[in-house]
């Protein structure tokens, strides 16, 4: 019988906030400390060929945009968009 992969959970965010006021600083995170985290600011879901953070990054948000996050395991398993 294989081996069930388990779901990779959605990067997080500090703070975890819909809509905020710039500028702003976010924090992300996983509990994975293997993943990388991939973001874009243009509201466009996120791609390995995007910006690659490391859990525990803090990004500067200094004008109006929409973060989304997705976080990749080494294995290429990859969580849903945050």
């Amino acid at each position: 019988m294989a081996a069930v992969a388990e779901p990779v959970n959605p990067p997080t965010t500090s703070p975890d906030s819909v809509s905020a006021r710039a500028p702003l600083k976010v924090t992300l995170g996983s509990p994975f400390v293997d993943a990388s985290i991939y973001v874009t600011l243009d509201g466009k879901d996120p791609t390995t060929r995007d910006t690659e953070l490391d859990p525990g990054a803090t990004i500067l948000l200094d004008e109006p945009c929409t973060l989304k996050a997705r976080a990749v395991l080494p294995d290429g398993s990859a969580s849903a968009v945050k």
